[in-house]
């Protein structure tokens, strides 16, 4: 068998780590020089925020070359008003730049009294003439660590400087607008809406999303004429956060808007339950849950404790209200499952002797805060058992899920829990030391 020239592997190598990198480089300046350009405004001048919509430059009284504490005044009310700044002003920035290095720094500064006329931003380090200072508002990108906001006024003395805005303010030619900044992956109509004020009907427009390492996505996008907003799905996006920018050309010259960033995550579920602790329930508390679940659409489960139905403290009229109002609650969509406690008039009902010496998490002495732990395999299923039967002569069937009182179980309670019938336990809790409130 003839030997491989070393020569010839290496060159072969070189060959091949040569081709991809020239592959990859076309690839990557194709779309980096296709969308790249800082005029984003028709001064042609830089734009040192991507993320915002507004500037004006921060100006210094013209007896003063440089200040060590200043403040200004900004009408952040009248932004906020049309939707054009955050009530939290949050999407403040203050940029220095130093137009001789073409180099930019985020300023640290402190806002008083956000989403007033006379909202004040007050900087609390040297301010020189040399470099140029602007103030940004208007964007979507709330997560910044260069501004502290009080809600209060500020106090102003004779170590502050007043400084001035600018009476221009720059604006830039292309605005984009997110309707939300989140949004859920794999869900039915997951789209982003974004309104923006230039026409696309006869322009062609490039949606480009970047992602956090640097890389580029094409988004298609839909135009809606009538209300001037582009939509697109976030189907093609993995979960993450971006930065979405529309570019355009005008008269040969590529446009950029300022960026959105927009965050694709999984989807959270709430799951809203309740613990009937076997007591009676005052009307205008159930009149508020009801109200609650209906004006957001958020069904409930009910563990519902047998008790109920036994206690001699509630009138039997009243228990039949109770289970007509969960039963009416079923059918708009609640669900129902077991929530008991070991109240020594339970165990006695199904015929298990109450250990009323056993350690508790309370002082009470009805059996309520006596650990379900307490009782073993045999003597936690016939509890379970009599529970299910309660709940069954009142109606209620096909229960599938439990809670222990206290939320207390161990291996013997869950096997009890499994053997009776339930398809699952709710019941969870941090072990600790039981005894008087705890």
């Amino acid at each position: 068998m003839k030997r491989i020239n070393g020569k010839f592997v290496i060159f072969f190598v070189c060959i091949l780590i040569s081709f991809f990198a020239i592959v990859i480089y076309i690839h990557n300046h194709a779309i980096t020089d296709y969308f790249d350009g800082e005029l984003i405004t028709e001064r042609n001048e830089l734009w040192n925020d991507e993320f915002s919509i507004f500037r004006q430059e921060i100006q210094l009284p013209e007896s003063l070359d440089k200040i060590s504490k200043s403040f200004f005044l900004f009408n952040h009310l009248q932004y906020t008003l049309y939707g054009n700044s955050h009530t939290s002003a949050k999407d403040f920035r203050i940029i220095k730049y130093d137009p001789e290095n073409n180099v930019q720094e985020n300023i640290y500064f402190e806002i008083y009294n956000p989403n007033e006329v006379k909202t004040t931003i007050v900087i609390n380090q040297e301010i020189n003439r040399k470099y140029k200072y602007y103030f940004y508002f208007g964007g979507n990108n709330l997560d910044y660590d260069y501004s502290q906001v009080f809600q209060i006024e500020f106090k102003i003395n004779k170590q502050y400087s007043r400084l001035e805005l600018s009476d221009q303010i720059d604006k830039l030619k292309i605005e984009l607008k997110p309707n939300s900044k989140w949004n859920l992956s794999g869900i039915n109509n997951n789209r982003v809406i974004i309104n923006t004020n230039v026409n696309l009907e006869n322009v062609k427009g490039i949606l480009i999303a970047q992602k956090e390492d640097n890389s580029f996505l094409k988004l298609d996008y839909q135009y809606n004429k009538n209300e001037n907003i582009i939509f697109f799905n976030t189907d093609d996006l993995s979960v993450g956060k971006y930065k979405v920018y529309l570019v355009m050309k005008d008269n040969n010259k590529k446009i950029k808007s300022n960026s959105l960033e927009i965050i694709v995550s999984y989807p959270v579920f709430v799951s809203w339950t309740l613990d009937w602790e076997g007591v009676n329930v005052d009307q205008k508390f159930l009149n508020s849950v009801e109200k609650i679940s209906s004006d957001f659409n958020v069904p409930i489960t009910h563990f519902f404790n047998p008790r109920v139905l036994l206690n001699i403290k509630i009138p039997k009229q009243r228990k039949q209200e109770l289970v007509k109002w969960v039963k009416d609650r079923l059918n708009k969509g609640d669900d129902i499952a077991m929530h008991i406690h070991m109240n020594h008039d339970i165990l006695e009902e199904a015929g298990v002797k109450p250990k009323y010496d056993a350690k508790t998490w309370d002082n009470g002495i009805s059996g309520y805060d006596t650990p379900s732990t307490e009782y073993n395999y045999d003597e936690y299923k016939k509890i379970l058992s009599w529970g299910l039967e309660k709940l069954q002569e009142a109606g209620f069937d096909n229960i599938l899920g439990f809670r222990a009182g206290g939320w207390f179980v161990n291996i013997d309670n869950l096997r009890a829990i499994q053997d009776v019938g339930f398809m699952y336990d709710s019941s969870a809790r941090v072990p600790q030391a039981i005894g008087s409130n705890k």
